[in-house]
Protein backbone atom coordinates (compact mmCIF):
# COMPACT_ATOMS: atom_id res chain seq x y z
CA UNK A 1 0.00 0.00 0.00
CA UNK A 2 2.92 2.37 1.30
CA UNK A 3 4.67 1.66 -2.76
CA UNK A 4 1.22 2.58 -4.14
CA UNK A 5 0.83 5.80 -2.03
CA UNK A 6 4.66 6.68 -2.97
CA UNK A 7 4.26 5.60 -6.86
CA UNK A 8 0.96 7.91 -7.18
CA UNK A 9 2.99 10.97 -5.68
CA UNK A 10 5.36 10.26 -7.50
CA UNK A 11 3.72 9.92 -10.84
CA UNK A 12 1.75 13.59 -9.66
CA UNK A 13 5.07 15.25 -8.91
CA UNK A 14 6.20 14.38 -12.12
CA UNK A 15 2.87 15.40 -14.15
CA UNK A 16 2.74 18.75 -12.37
CA UNK A 17 6.40 19.26 -13.37
CA UNK A 18 5.82 18.01 -16.61
CA UNK A 19 2.69 20.80 -16.84
CA UNK A 20 5.00 23.54 -15.45
CA UNK A 21 7.61 22.84 -18.11
CA UNK A 22 4.96 23.04 -20.80
CA UNK A 23 3.59 26.04 -19.72
CA UNK A 24 6.94 27.95 -19.07
CA UNK A 25 7.41 26.62 -23.01
CA UNK A 26 4.54 27.71 -24.12
CA UNK A 27 4.10 31.29 -26.23
CA UNK A 28 1.21 32.09 -24.13
CA UNK A 29 0.59 34.44 -21.14
CA UNK A 30 -1.67 32.97 -18.16
CA UNK A 31 -4.10 35.86 -16.76
CA UNK A 32 -2.19 36.41 -13.69
CA UNK A 33 0.64 37.19 -15.85
CA UNK A 34 -0.73 39.69 -18.07
CA UNK A 35 -2.47 41.72 -15.36
CA UNK A 36 1.37 42.14 -13.54
CA UNK A 37 2.35 43.35 -16.69
CA UNK A 38 -0.88 45.81 -17.17
CA UNK A 39 0.10 47.12 -13.83
CA UNK A 40 3.74 47.87 -14.82
CA UNK A 41 2.83 49.59 -18.03
CA UNK A 42 0.33 51.75 -16.08
CA UNK A 43 2.94 52.71 -13.37
CA UNK A 44 5.26 53.28 -16.11
CA UNK A 45 2.45 55.90 -18.00
CA UNK A 46 1.66 57.22 -15.17
CA UNK A 47 5.22 58.27 -13.96
CA UNK A 48 5.77 59.53 -17.88
CA UNK A 49 2.36 61.78 -17.69
CA UNK A 50 3.62 63.03 -14.15
CA UNK A 51 6.83 64.01 -15.32
CA UNK A 52 5.75 65.78 -18.21
CA UNK A 53 3.50 67.64 -16.42
CA UNK A 54 6.31 68.60 -14.20
CA UNK A 55 8.22 69.94 -16.88
CA UNK A 56 5.43 71.66 -18.13
CA UNK A 57 5.03 73.31 -15.17
CA UNK A 58 8.54 73.93 -14.72
CA UNK A 59 8.68 75.67 -18.08
CA UNK A 60 5.58 78.15 -17.23
CA UNK A 61 7.41 79.23 -14.23
CA UNK A 62 10.43 80.09 -15.99
CA UNK A 63 8.06 82.16 -18.25
CA UNK A 64 6.57 84.09 -15.43
CA UNK A 65 9.62 85.01 -13.98
CA UNK A 66 11.23 85.93 -17.47
CA UNK A 67 8.58 88.28 -18.24
CA UNK A 68 8.18 89.38 -14.58
CA UNK A 69 11.95 89.67 -13.53
CA UNK A 70 13.15 90.26 -17.06
CA UNK A 71 11.32 92.28 -19.58
CA UNK A 72 8.78 94.32 -17.00
CA UNK A 73 11.73 94.81 -14.28
CA UNK A 74 13.78 96.61 -17.02
CA UNK A 75 11.08 98.60 -18.50
CA UNK A 76 9.92 100.07 -14.79
CA UNK A 77 13.81 100.48 -14.01
CA UNK A 78 14.49 102.67 -17.23
CA UNK A 79 11.69 104.58 -16.65
CA UNK A 80 12.02 105.21 -13.20
CA UNK A 81 15.74 106.52 -13.84
CA UNK A 82 14.91 108.70 -16.82
CA UNK A 83 10.45 109.15 -16.59
CA UNK A 84 10.19 108.18 -20.04
CA UNK A 85 8.74 105.11 -21.93
CA UNK A 86 11.62 102.79 -23.64
CA UNK A 87 11.35 103.37 -27.21
CA UNK A 88 9.56 106.52 -26.71
CA UNK A 89 11.61 108.55 -29.06
CA UNK A 90 9.52 111.87 -28.90
CA UNK A 91 9.29 112.33 -24.73
CA UNK A 92 5.76 112.15 -24.40
CA UNK A 93 5.65 109.22 -22.67
CA UNK A 94 3.30 107.16 -24.88
CA UNK A 95 4.45 104.28 -27.05
CA UNK A 96 2.46 105.47 -30.59
CA UNK A 97 3.35 104.31 -34.22
CA UNK A 98 3.52 107.65 -35.30
CA UNK A 99 6.85 108.90 -33.57
CA UNK A 100 8.12 106.28 -31.23
CA UNK A 101 10.39 103.19 -32.33
CA UNK A 102 9.93 99.76 -30.89
CA UNK A 103 11.79 99.10 -27.72
CA UNK A 104 13.09 96.02 -29.06
CA UNK A 105 14.38 97.79 -31.94
CA UNK A 106 18.22 97.90 -31.75
CA UNK A 107 18.58 99.79 -35.07
CA UNK A 108 16.34 102.32 -34.33
CA UNK A 109 16.44 102.71 -30.49
CA UNK A 110 19.25 104.87 -29.97
CA UNK A 111 17.91 107.29 -27.00
CA UNK A 112 19.39 106.87 -23.16
CA UNK A 113 16.03 104.94 -22.43
CA UNK A 114 16.22 102.52 -25.32
CA UNK A 115 19.72 101.55 -24.39
CA UNK A 116 19.09 101.36 -20.73
CA UNK A 117 16.10 99.11 -21.75
CA UNK A 118 18.49 97.04 -24.00
CA UNK A 119 21.19 96.19 -21.34
CA UNK A 120 18.95 93.76 -19.40
CA UNK A 121 19.96 90.36 -21.02
CA UNK A 122 16.20 89.06 -21.78
CA UNK A 123 15.24 91.86 -23.50
CA UNK A 124 18.52 91.98 -25.91
CA UNK A 125 17.74 88.05 -26.86
CA UNK A 126 13.97 89.37 -27.50
CA UNK A 127 15.39 92.13 -29.66
CA UNK A 128 17.88 89.44 -31.41
CA UNK A 129 14.90 87.33 -31.69
CA UNK A 130 12.55 89.20 -33.57
CA UNK A 131 10.17 89.46 -30.15
CA UNK A 132 10.49 86.29 -29.78
CA UNK A 133 11.86 84.00 -26.66
CA UNK A 134 11.41 80.47 -26.35
CA UNK A 135 10.96 78.48 -23.27
CA UNK A 136 11.79 74.94 -24.16
CA UNK A 137 10.01 74.29 -27.14
CA UNK A 138 7.40 77.20 -26.79
CA UNK A 139 7.82 80.48 -28.24
CA UNK A 140 6.09 83.65 -26.97
CA UNK A 141 6.02 87.02 -28.31
CA UNK A 142 6.58 90.01 -26.47
CA UNK A 143 4.90 93.64 -27.70
CA UNK A 144 5.23 96.93 -25.74
CA UNK A 145 2.50 99.66 -26.49
CA UNK A 146 -0.40 102.06 -24.53
CA UNK A 147 -3.75 100.99 -24.62
CA UNK A 148 -5.45 103.27 -27.21
CA UNK A 149 -8.11 103.79 -24.95
CA UNK A 150 -7.96 105.10 -21.40
CA UNK A 151 -10.60 102.45 -20.12
CA UNK A 152 -9.16 99.09 -22.00
CA UNK A 153 -7.23 98.01 -18.97
CA UNK A 154 -9.87 98.42 -16.80
CA UNK A 155 -10.29 100.25 -13.35
CA UNK A 156 -9.29 97.19 -11.21
CA UNK A 157 -9.39 98.03 -7.37
CA UNK A 158 -11.05 102.00 -8.00
CA UNK A 159 -7.88 102.67 -10.34
CA UNK A 160 -8.32 105.86 -12.44
CA UNK A 161 -9.91 105.70 -15.70
CA UNK A 162 -8.86 108.45 -17.35
CA UNK A 163 -5.15 107.16 -17.19
CA UNK A 164 -3.86 105.15 -20.45
CA UNK A 165 -1.73 102.35 -18.73
CA UNK A 166 1.30 101.15 -20.73
CA UNK A 167 1.02 97.10 -21.68
CA UNK A 168 2.65 94.25 -22.05
CA UNK A 169 1.51 91.86 -24.77
CA UNK A 170 2.35 88.09 -24.46
CA UNK A 171 1.09 85.83 -27.75
CA UNK A 172 1.63 82.74 -29.08
CA UNK A 173 2.00 83.87 -32.68
CA UNK A 174 4.10 86.92 -33.98
CA UNK A 175 0.62 88.27 -35.56
CA UNK A 176 -0.94 87.71 -32.72
CA UNK A 177 -3.41 85.76 -34.29
CA UNK A 178 -3.39 82.28 -32.99
CA UNK A 179 -5.73 81.26 -29.73
CA UNK A 180 -3.84 80.52 -26.85
CA UNK A 181 -5.52 77.33 -26.73
CA UNK A 182 -5.07 76.51 -30.54
CA UNK A 183 -1.62 77.25 -30.20
CA UNK A 184 -0.68 74.09 -27.72
CA UNK A 185 -3.90 72.14 -27.79
CA UNK A 186 -2.21 69.00 -26.27
CA UNK A 187 -0.44 70.93 -23.41
CA UNK A 188 -2.14 73.87 -22.97
CA UNK A 189 0.99 75.66 -22.37
CA UNK A 190 0.04 79.65 -23.16
CA UNK A 191 -3.28 79.20 -21.78
CA UNK A 192 -2.06 77.70 -18.65
CA UNK A 193 0.30 80.10 -18.80
CA UNK A 194 -2.27 83.28 -19.05
CA UNK A 195 -4.23 81.16 -15.44
CA UNK A 196 -0.78 81.32 -13.82
CA UNK A 197 0.21 84.89 -14.46
CA UNK A 198 -3.40 86.13 -13.02
CA UNK A 199 -3.93 84.20 -10.65
CA UNK A 200 0.28 84.96 -9.43
CA UNK A 201 -0.49 88.50 -9.84
CA UNK A 202 -4.32 88.89 -9.30
CA UNK A 203 -4.92 86.79 -7.03
CA UNK A 204 -1.72 86.77 -4.58
CA UNK A 205 -2.40 87.56 -1.30
CA UNK A 206 -5.78 89.37 -1.83
CA UNK A 207 -9.31 88.57 -1.77
CA UNK A 208 -10.99 87.40 -4.56
CA UNK A 209 -11.68 89.31 -7.38
CA UNK A 210 -9.22 92.19 -5.58
CA UNK A 211 -5.79 92.91 -7.80
CA UNK A 212 -2.35 94.25 -6.41
CA UNK A 213 -1.99 97.20 -8.27
CA UNK A 214 1.56 97.78 -7.59
CA UNK A 215 2.24 94.99 -9.62
CA UNK A 216 0.27 95.38 -12.39
CA UNK A 217 -2.55 92.96 -13.98
CA UNK A 218 -3.49 90.64 -16.50
CA UNK A 219 -6.11 91.00 -19.17
CA UNK A 220 -7.28 88.35 -21.68
CA UNK A 221 -8.27 89.71 -25.46
CA UNK A 222 -6.59 90.57 -28.74
CA UNK A 223 -3.95 92.66 -29.94
CA UNK A 224 -3.28 94.57 -32.68
CA UNK A 225 0.54 94.79 -33.49
CA UNK A 226 1.82 97.29 -35.98
CA UNK A 227 3.85 95.32 -38.50
CA UNK A 228 6.13 98.21 -39.32
CA UNK A 229 7.37 99.27 -36.03
CA UNK A 230 6.40 96.21 -33.83
CA UNK A 231 4.18 98.06 -31.72
CA UNK A 232 0.50 97.49 -29.99
CA UNK A 233 -1.81 100.00 -31.83
CA UNK A 234 -4.60 98.50 -29.92
CA UNK A 235 -6.14 95.46 -27.87
CA UNK A 236 -9.44 94.39 -27.11
CA UNK A 237 -9.80 93.03 -23.55
CA UNK A 238 -12.12 90.19 -23.08
CA UNK A 239 -13.52 91.24 -19.77
CA UNK A 240 -11.83 94.61 -18.80
CA UNK A 241 -12.48 93.79 -14.97
CA UNK A 242 -12.15 90.51 -15.17
CA UNK A 243 -9.79 89.26 -12.12
CA UNK A 244 -10.02 85.32 -11.83
CA UNK A 245 -8.26 83.03 -13.43
CA UNK A 246 -11.16 80.34 -13.99
CA UNK A 247 -12.70 83.15 -16.36
CA UNK A 248 -10.31 82.16 -19.22
CA UNK A 249 -11.44 79.84 -21.78
CA UNK A 250 -8.56 80.09 -24.31
CA UNK A 251 -10.45 82.18 -26.81
CA UNK A 252 -8.64 84.89 -26.31
CA UNK A 253 -5.10 85.70 -28.19
CA UNK A 254 -3.09 87.76 -26.27
CA UNK A 255 -1.97 87.66 -22.44
CA UNK A 256 -2.13 91.48 -21.64
CA UNK A 257 -0.11 92.77 -18.89
CA UNK A 258 -1.55 96.26 -17.74
CA UNK A 259 1.99 97.87 -16.07
CA UNK A 260 0.22 100.31 -13.58
CA UNK A 261 2.77 103.20 -12.29
CA UNK A 262 3.54 104.56 -15.13
CA UNK A 263 2.16 107.44 -16.21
Amino acid sequence: MKMKVKTLRREVLKSFKKAVKLNRDSKGFTLIELAIVLVIIGIIIALVLKGQDMIQSTRIKQAREMIENGVLRAFIDCYGNSKIVPGDLNGDRILDTTNDASPFDTANCTTGTCQCFQQNPIVQTIANNGHKITIGDKDLYIYIGTEDAATDCGTPNGGSPNVREHVLVICAAADCGTSLANADPDTNFYLRLAQDMDSDLDLQNNPVGVVDDTRGYIRGGSATIDPTTNLVTAIAPDNPNNDTSKDWEGTETAIIYCITGIR
